[in-house]
């Protein structure tokens, strides 16, 4: 027998890799989502999604390094079985935001209009949506009055990049991911990786930092605060604004150290008693976004060792990079998200 698996890179598809271990949720039945009532604006969100789905067969995908250790890198539900007509089984695993895919948008994706596959921005939103809940950016209450023009240039500039960001080929990236065939009698690995072409991980990378880091001047910290400032000059809806600011700024906190994945297992292991899911992925978002652009992507220095390192295997080369695109994804559609409040914020029809 021949097994063999694959992960999509932004679009959240099937496993790593298969193997013999399942198990079954131990948590049976069904629980409804209910509506979380968000509220912004007067408009307040009533949807009533399905029940999430409760898988009966769960697959787990343990990876055996070289010095014989165990790391447990996937796990997920089987979605469909059928012989290959070589005398094995086809076995078809999806992660746990297939089971996801039933809920509605409660707003379109911000800045969809600027991709070239949709479907990836879809995704995102809708997990984005299950496990923050953040508001429609298009609906934050304009502010009463315009920014001076030194902060409304920061805030321009935060938009266009996070513009580029909606339209950038990492982004809009499909049918790449990890693949990895184990061959049963050997148990030898073949490792086939498809990524976006070195230059546009390097241009996605850098465009991920103006939007990311501190140290730029027209980041998310620095709009962020200057939102902030400007609501506290305003009466009326301050506090209902800097709320919505507060969430905002929460969502991108906790997606630098927990991925995406992570955080919608823990909530699916919460809330919806699969147990399964709790595990704790390798490395954080902020420790393979500093890895990846200062030992590779932007920079050859002080995580060059981190890097050469877990390219001296294959496979664990190609997962933390995949990981690392996965990570900086889910942090690059929020950061888009907000460039879509903070235009809404500073857009007045009077003030032209």
């Amino acid at each position: 027998m021949v097994c063999s698996a694959s992960l999509a890179s932004l679009t959240g598809g099937s496993p790593f890799r298969t193997s013999d271990a399942s198990e079954r949720s131990r948590s049976p039945g069904c629980f409804a989502l209910c509506s979380s009532g968000r509220k912004l604006g007067g408009v307040a969100d009533n949807r009533s999604d399905p029940p999430i789905p409760r898988p009966e067969t769960w697959l787990k995908n343990v990876r055996t390094a070289a010095d014989g250790s165990e790391h447990l890198v996937f796990v997920g539900y089987i979605d469909s079985t059928e012989p290959d007509g070589k005398g094995s089984l086809k076995v078809s695993a999806k992660g746990p935001a297939g089971l996801l895919s039933e809920r509605t948008l409660p707003f379109q994706p911000p800045m969809i209009e600027e991709s070239s596959h949709g479907e990836a921005f879809d995704f995102h939103w809708r997990v984005l949506d299950y496990i923050f809940g953040l508001p429609d950016p298009r609906e934050f209450p304009a502010l009463g009055g315009p920014l001076p023009d030194e902060e409304q240039e920061v805030v321009n500039r935060y938009v266009r990049t996070a513009r580029d960001l909606a339209g950038s080929g990492v982004l809009n990236a499909a049918g790449e991911g990890l693949t990895v065939q184990l061959e049963d009698e050997t148990d030898a690995e073949h490792v086939k990786l498809k990524l976006s072409e070195r230059d546009r991980q390097v241009g996605f990378a850098a465009l991920l930092r103006h939007c990311d880091s501190k140290n730029e001047r027209a980041s998310f910290p620095s709009v962020a605060d200057i939102l902030w400032r400007a609501t506290e000059r305003e009466s009326g809806v301050q506090s209902e604004r800097q709320e919505v600011l507060k969430a905002w700024r929460r969502a991108v906190g906790k997606l630098h150290g927990k991925s995406m994945d992570q955080l919608l297992r823990e909530k699916l292991a919460d809330e919806e008693g699969m147990g399964v899911l709790a595990y704790e992925e390798v490395d954080s978002p902020n420790l393979l976004l500093s890895a990846f652009d200062y030992g590779d992507l932007l920079h050859w220095d002080r995580k060059r060792a981190v890097v050469a390192e877990w390219e001296q295997d294959e496979f664990l080369g190609g997962e933390r990079r995949l990981a690392f695109l996965t990570a900086a994804a889910a942090l690059a559609h929020v950061y888009i998200g907000f460039a879509v409040l903070a235009e809404t914020a500073t857009s007045r029809a009077d003030l032209v």
